[in-house]
């Protein structure tokens, strides 16, 4: 669990730096940041691959493909 938390911790800093590059080349400035990642190995260990989990209040994105872009969720906290 410590190595897969470790590359998840370089992962998402990789993403973030990759991000900044983009938003600098184009001119502008981020303004919310929400990332939702959908292959992991969740604190509860359990393996999800292209699954999410999203609890009370959390923000999600559910991408689709580069024609119908994306959804931006709020997650309801429903018992499983």
């Amino acid at each position: 669990m410590k190595d897969i938390r470790c590359v998840a911790e370089f992962a998402e800093i990789n993403r973030g730096a990759i991000a900044q590059k983009i938003l600098a080349y184009l001119g502008v400035q981020s303004i919310d940041r929400v990332e939702s990642v959908h292959n992991y190995v969740g604190e509860d260990r359990i393996i999800r691959k292209g699954a999410v989990v999203t609890y009370k209040e959390q923000r999600l994105v559910i991408p689709f493909n580069m024609e119908n872009g994306l959804i931006l969720e709020v997650g309801k906290g429903n018992a499983g």
